[in-house]
């Protein structure tokens, strides 16, 4: 939707040390706009008949709080458009002088209406002149902000036809409900020079530069997925920290997920699998039996005791050499990606949430920032952050270190590799 606007929106520079005689005077009047609660805050306006919409300032618009529409275009003079609109609101207005002359309108949100009205200072034999009326702004002879703009649909509900001159070369006084208006051609306080002159739709270069610049400028954050806001929610109210300050945190389930199904047949066929395959591959045996060894030593996965419930996940896991490494050469990896019963696997019921490291030419460019830069490794990053107890139950894993040994059942007490979820949440927990 576009809409035609007249009011004073902009502001032109004139020519400095021009001494000015007179300035025009824009009808302004205070008066009172309710908010989302109810309560009433106080708002100056700028009263003209020349705009088909009211305006209100987006700092104001954030006070009240109100419900806003969708926005909308607003076009100036010689359809030269002059701001994008943040929506529109519904504004209560009540006139101080008689609180029971109310006004309601819509206005478009906008950053900015005009700057101070009037552009200088009245002077002060119109206040004189003035003495007997009550007025609708008491301030009208001196520069202030506009809150708010009244357009034609307010003008003639606060005009009521009465007037009265000032005097020659003066402005005139236009009755309200508000009180007195006064508008027109005014003198100004003495030796005041021209800075700037509020003109009706003129373009204001300095808004129009800052659109284009906005308009190429890449946004400073990316459009998140509703659900990514909803993972991100979830870690900050449920993740906590035990007494040594390490980080406990909850599996982040999407919302109606399809139920996980029976997953101890499949894992336990893996695991009969992995045993054959180490039993083949001694080297691949002894480093697979230290590798759970320091698992179970550090604390990081403890056996089931008690009766097994039905609603567990076992996560099938393989192992991955890597005979170049300096320090681990092979890793266990556990397969949460495996289906259950129901066709579903643990990862699919789990809300992955936003990426959170670092795009890599990013960080390649912090490179070039200082002379000298320092790499480090956190040993087991993964594992340093803990699963809440309520939660092991999805990470139950088959583990015995020769066939000759009876097969025990083992909760993963600490982040888990192959598990989608747990990567944001680690990142989220050293970057907290």
């Amino acid at each position: 939707m576009k809409l035609l606007f007249l009011g004073s929106i902009a502001q032109l520079q004139s020519i400095h040390g021009v001494e000015c005689k007179s300035t025009m005077i824009l009808g302004t009047d205070i008066f009172s706009v309710r908010d989302f609660n109810g309560y009433y805050h106080s708002a100056s306006a700028l009263i003209v008949n020349g705009s088909q919409v009211s305006i209100v300032t987006e700092n104001l618009a954030q006070q009240l709080r109100l419900p806003h529409s969708p926005s909308s275009s607003v076009l100036g003079l010689g359809a030269s458009s002059a701001q994008h609109s943040r929506g529109m609101i519904h504004c209560n207005i009540k006139s101080f002088m008689d609180p029971t002359k109310t006004i309601s309108t819509n206005c478009i949100i906008l950053k900015r209406i005009t700057g101070n009205l009037p552009s200088v200072m009245v002077n002060k034999c119109i206040l004189d002149k003035c003495k007997n009326l009550v007025l609708a702004d008491n301030n009208f002879s001196m520069p202030g902000k506009i809150d708010v703009l009244l357009g034609v649909d307010c003008f003639n509900k606060i005009i009521d036809g009465e007037q009265r001159s000032l005097g020659e070369d003066m402005p005139t006084a236009h009755s309200s409900i508000l009180g007195w208006i006064i508008m027109g051609k005014a003198p100004t306080a003495s030796q005041q020079t021209c800075g700037v002159v509020s003109m009706a739709c003129t373009t204001d270069i300095n808004f129009n530069l800052s659109r284009f610049w906005e308009s190429e400028e890449p946004p400073s954050q990316p459009i998140q997925d509703p659900e990514n806001i909803i993972c991100e929610k979830h870690f900050t109210n449920t993740h906590t920290r035990d007494s040594t300050g390490r980080f406990i945190v909850r599996l982040p389930f999407k919302v109606d997920h399809k139920p996980l199904g029976e997953t101890h047949t499949n894992a336990l066929k893996r695991f009969h699998n992995l045993e054959r395959r180490m039993l083949k591959d001694e080297k691949l045996h002894e480093l697979y039996v230290a590798f759970m060894r320091d698992y179970i030593e550090a604390g990081h996965m403890r056996q089931v005791s008690g009766p097994v419930s039905s609603d567990r996940y076992y996560i099938p896991h393989h192992g991955v050499l890597r005979e170049h490494s300096s320090t681990t050469k092979l890793r266990a990896v556990y397969d949460a990606s495996a289906s259950s019963s129901t066709g579903v696997s643990l990862n699919q019921v789990l809300m992955s949430g936003p990426k959170l490291q670092k795009n890599i030419e990013d960080i390649i460019l912090r490179f070039r920032l200082h002379k000298i830069v320092f790499t480090c490794d956190i040993k087991q990053m993964y594992r340093q952050v803990r699963m809440h107890d309520d939660d092991c139950r999805y990470q139950t894993i088959f583990w015995r270190a020769s066939p000759a040994e009876p097969l025990k059942q083992y909760e993963l007490t600490t982040v888990t590799y192959g598990v989608t979820s747990l990567l944001i949440k680690l990142f989220a927990s050293f970057t907290s």
